[in-house]
């Protein structure tokens, strides 16, 4: 009995409010049995509110790095989405493992005859100068005839990348990279970041060497 008789002496002022039937033995040893319980909450509570003021001090004190988003798509500034397609020899190729280079990915076609004009008159010129400074040209043809497409590479002797999947117009990559005529082209930086979309191949020249300014002082 002694800790219930502590128990009441403890707290004796509590007895003056509480019903005769509420002060059996029974009832008082669930009370002191209660007490403890709310003592646990309240100490729970006042833990994590401790916690809760400590994160918020330290995510305060030290705030998180942001994160880096990368933005791919085909607008300037974007990096460039992956694309993976076959030669003539049935190799695969992505313009991804052209990092480091200055790229012209360009859309043509073997009946295009503004294609064949860019590839005589601009493109082959510009590829023979620049190749060694880090340029490069990756051709996706839209042929759904592969004697067509290597036929026309070989007469215009176009000796830079070349790749396609042989679905012409109803190829998923034509829609995929927004290739509503043709020629389309895409210039992209050393990093893969679009710089400029169907850029003007009288210009070329000129974006080139402020591009590749860098590796011709080398």
């Amino acid at each position: 009995m002694e800790p219930i008789e502590e128990y009441i002496k403890d707290h004796s002022n509590d007895f003056n409010y509480l019903e005769l039937e509420e002060n059996s033995w029974d009832n008082l040893h669930q009370k002191m049995q209660e007490k403890p319980k709310s003592f646990q909450r309240k100490f729970l509570w006042i833990i994590i509110g401790v916690l809760s003021l400590l994160f918020l001090f330290f995510y305060w004190k030290y705030p998180q790095p942001e994160q880096n988003y990368v933005a791919i798509g085909l607008e300037e500034e974007m990096y460039f989405p992956e694309l993976n397609l076959m030669n003539p020899d049935g190799e695969s190729i992505s313009v991804s493992d052209l990092k480091g280079k200055v790229v012209l990915v360009e859309f043509w076609a073997s009946y295009c005859m503004a294609c064949t004009q860019e590839h005589c008159y601009y493109f082959k010129p510009l590829y023979k100068n620049f190749k060694e400074e880090g340029f490069e040209i990756y051709s996706v043809s839209t042929d759904s005839s592969a004697v067509n497409w290597v036929h026309a590479i070989e007469r215009d002797e176009m000796d830079w990348i070349h790749v396609s999947d042989l679905m012409g117009e109803n190829s998923p990559t034509v829609s995929e990279f927004d290739v509503k005529h043709l020629p389309t082209n895409y210039l992209l930086n050393q990093e893969g970041k679009i710089i400029a979309k169907n850029v003007d191949v009288e210009k070329l020249e000129d974006t080139l060497k402020q591009l590749l300014a860098y590796n011709s002082e080398k």
